[in-house]
């Protein structure tokens, strides 16, 4: 199912919770350090997909850690209670902060809907 598809049927915040997704294959990760005087210091995250319209964004540690647990094998709902956990946030805190990225990273291509 093509990545706008998906997005269009899972409008509905419930639907969303409930699908399992991972992270495209064609979804490359590149880091960059700046040089500062004469010590190395974190730069930038990019995340970039390779597909047929590439597309990439500027991502943080804490977003490439909650991307990271999209490996098909959980749904979104579990996915966010688990970066809950692990980040100390109170449970259900984040899920209005985290489904509107969800939805955008499907919708450029960054997260696919595993058939079941």
């Amino acid at each position: 199912m093509a990545a706008n598809d998906f997005t269009s049927l899972c409008s509905d915040d419930d639907v969303l919770l409930q699908a399992v997704l991972s992270m495209s294959p064609a979804l490359l990760l590149e880091q960059r350090y700046a040089r500062e005087g004469s010590t190395w210091t974190d730069g930038t995250s990019v995340l970039r997909f390779d597909g047929a319209l590439p597309m990439s964004c500027e991502v943080d540690l804490a977003v490439l850690a909650f991307l990271n647990q999209m490996d098909g094998t959980r749904s979104v709902a579990e996915n966010i209670q688990r970066f809950e956990e692990r980040s100390g946030a109170a449970a259900g805190s984040l899920t209005d902060q985290l489904l509107p990225a969800v939805r955008l990273f499907m919708a450029n291509g960054f997260l696919e809907a595993v058939d079941s």
